[in-house]
């Protein structure tokens, strides 16, 4: 009876305990799967080529490129997970840049351009180095990324082919000659914008004089300067000629009398007679003179 009962309790906890081993065995992790093209330093892989992948180092799923496409299963071993983690994809001898992540049940085209050279920091040249206008050449930059470049009098875009390399036109700012940093992306390096502006010519010949312009108002006096010296006493001049006697005046008038003078001393009597034989000497000759004038006619 005990063995009974022991071998019905193995029936029924048995497959209790296989159970998660049974469920894991039978619902395995989905594989990913990638397909594309498949590119050599830039130029298409030849039929036959060994696509491959690669997780923590170890590679774990292959495939041969067709000349057109490949098709790539990547699948955890049994029991495993590969969930999230980075995929790393090479063809032939070349890597490819671009890794992938492991996500089960997906489908992803994915190009797969490989590069032989080994991996470097982004770099680009500029062609000429001086000059107006410049192609800027950049190397390994991620294959088929968007680059901006900057530096020129405009943002130039660019686009990175499949081995990270591309070739783009850019025009120096000729309003600021001289040395200018063009950037794309990470990289960096100078060009020399020439100015444009050529050396002065000769003078020309001076232009006539304009017409004489309207004399301006008169400025306000300044102020008074400080008064000079006197000056040095010149040697005396000779005298000067006499000049012509002038016109004679207007004749004055009449002053008053004089004051009466004092009475004369008594003329002597000789004198007083002569001078009255005179005087009846000349009453006598006008009465002659009288009687002889003849009357006027009536």
């Amino acid at each position: 009876m005990a063995k009974l009962r022991i071998l019905v309790l193995l029936v029924v906890v048995l497959p209790l305990l296989l159970l998660p081993a049974l469920v894991s065995a039978q619902a395995p992790e989905l594989p990913h799967l990638f397909f594309g093209s498949a590119t050599i330093d830039g130029a298409n892989a030849t039929a036959g080529t060994k696509v491959s992948a690669e997780i923590d180092g170890k590679e774990v799923a292959t495939t041969n490129y067709n000349g057109t496409i490949y098709s790539l299963t990547v699948a955890a071993p049994t029991g495993q997970s590969f969930k999230d983690k980075a995929i790393t994809f090479k063809v032939g001898a070349g890597r490819v840049a671009a890794a992938g992540k492991h996500t089960p049940g997906e489908v992803t085209n994915q190009a797969m351009a490989a590069t032989t050279a080994p991996a470097g920091p982004p770099t680009i040249t500029i062609s000429p180095a001086n000059g107006i206008i410049a192609i800027v050449s950049g190397t390994n930059f991620a294959p088929n990324a968007s680059v901006n470049i900057t530096g020129g009098v405009a943002t130039v875009a660019a686009t990175a082919d499949g081995a990270g390399r591309f070739s783009a036109m850019v025009v120096g700012d000729v309003t600021k000659p001289g040395k200018a940093t063009i950037t794309a992306g990470a990289a960096t390096a100078d060009f020399t914008v020439v100015s444009v502006t050529g050396a002065a010519g000769p003078a020309g010949a001076a232009g006539k004089d304009g017409a004489a312009g309207k004399a301006g108002a008169d400025g306000k006096a300044g102020a008074a300067g400080a008064a000079g010296k006197d000056g040095v006493a010149g040697p005396a001049g000779a005298p000067g000629k006499a000049g012509a006697d002038g016109k004679a005046g207007a004749d004055g008038k009449i002053g008053p009398a004089g004051p009466k003078g004092a009475d004369g001393a008594p003329a002597p009597v000789a004198i007083l007679w002569i001078a009255l034989v005179i005087a009846v000497v000349g009453i006598v000759l006008s009465v002659l003179a009288l009687a002889r004038k003849p009357a006027k006619a009536a």
